[in-house]
């Protein structure tokens, strides 16, 4: 509510483009006069937001089951590791490849592949280079 008609809406809000007034024209410039407006808020971005975490989050606990070659936990590996390469543990991969599955479905899934498209094509081309190149 407010006596500016080209109020802008709070923060996270969508102002509705509609004109509920009853006012005579005469009467539509008058100083005193207070507008209501309508709007709407969605929560898109909370969910955009939630599911970078997740990703993100998937991605750091992989990060850090990454043994490099020349360090000394790559000899306690096992042999069959080390001939694969496989230097980081699958159960992590699975979690995230799981998450970002996840992260796709449903309408809202839709708006994040919209939203976040060159995010979630630099994570998958990280995780082909670092993780599945090696091994294939």
């Amino acid at each position: 509510m407010g006596q500016d008609r080209h109020l802008r809406p709070p923060l996270g809000y969508t102002k509705i483009p509609l004109d509920l007034r009853q006012t005579p024209a005469d009467l539509e410039r008058v100083p005193n006069l207070d507008y209501v407006f309508i709007c709407y808020k969605t929560d898109k971005q909370l969910s955009v937001v939630e599911r970078d975490l997740l990703v993100f989050r998937r991605i750091a606990e992989l990060e850090r089951t990454f043994v490099a070659k020349n360090s000394p936990e790559f000899k306690a590996l096992t042999e069959e590791d080390r001939f694969l390469s496989v230097t980081y543990h699958l159960e992590h991969l699975n979690e995230l490849s799981r998450t970002l599955r996840e992260a796709l479905f449903g309408p809202l899934g839709d708006y994040y592949l919209e939203t976040r498209r060159d995010v979630l094509n630099d994570v998958c081309c990280h995780l082909y280079a670092k993780y599945l190149l090696p091994v294939l």
